[in-house]
C-alpha cells in the first residue's frame, strides 16, 4: 500500500515530475481504498511494517533508476537480467535461510513455468514498457489495481465472497487511479 506513495516522493525529487493536486488527491483516494479493501490494521508488527516501508523505498528507487538511466536498454534484455539476478539472489538466500525442498511433479513444473516465464517475465516487460512511456508517478498509481485484480480473481475462480467494504474499496482505488491519471 505504501509503495506508490513512496514512489511519488522519489519521482518528485529525482525525476522532477510534477505532483499536481489532482495526483495527490488520486493517491490519497486510492490508498484509502486499499486500506478499506485490505482491512489494514495499523497496530501490527512494527518489524513487518518497517520491512514493507523498506521494500517500498527500494521498489521506488529501482523504478526511478530504470526511468532515469535504463530506458535506452532493450526491454527484453533488461527483463532477462532482472529475472536472472533476482533468481540468483533468491537461490542464495534459500540455501542459507530456507529449506531446500521441492516436490517436483507435472503440476509444480507447470506452476514454476507459469509464474516464472509467463506471469513474472511478461509482467516485468509490461512494467518496463509503462515506465518508459509514462511518467513514473502515473505508472505507480496504476499498480494499485493489482490487489483489486487479485480479489476479483479470488471471487471469480475460488468462490470467495465480496463484502460491501471490499466493493467500496475497489471503487475508491479505481476512482483514485482515474483522478491521478488525469492529473
Amino acid at each position: 500500500m505504501r509503495i506508490s506513495s513512496e514512489k511519488y516522493r522519489v519521482t518528485r525529487v529525482f525525476l522532477q515530475e510534477k505532483l499536481s493536486g489532482r495526483k495527490v488527491a488520486g493517491i490519497a483516494l486510492s490508498i484509502s481504498g486499499l486500506g478499506l479493501l485490505l482491512n489494514v490494521d495499523t497496530s501490527g508488527d512494527w518489524y513487518a511494517i518497517m520491512l514493507a516501508l523498506s521494500a517500498a523505498m527500494v521498489w521506488a528507487a529501482g523504478n526511478v533508476a530504470m526511468k532515469g538511466k535504463l530506458m535506452g536498454c532493450d526491454l527484453t534484455s533488461l527483463t532477462a537480467w532482472q529475472m536472472t539476478v533476482g533468481a540468483v539472489v533468491l537461490a542464495v538466500y534459500n540455501v542459507f535461510v530456507g529449506e531446500w525442498y521441492a516436490e517436483w511433479n507435472a503440476l509444480s513444473i507447470a506452476c514454476v513455468a507459469y509464474n516464472g516465464a509467463l506471469a513474472s517475465a511478461v509482467a516485468f516487460m509490461l512494467w518496463c514498457y509503462l515506465i518508459k512511456h509514462m511518467e513514473a508517478s502515473k505508472a505507480a498509481i496504476s499498480s494499485l489495481a493489482v490487489p483489486v485484480v487479485g480479489i476479483v480473481s479470488g471471487i471469480v475462480f475460488l468462490g470467495e465472497s465480496l463484502t460491501l467494504a471490499m466493493g467500496i474499496g475497489m471503487l475508491l482505488v479505481f476512482a483514485g487511479i482515474v483522478l491521478a491519471q488525469k492529473g
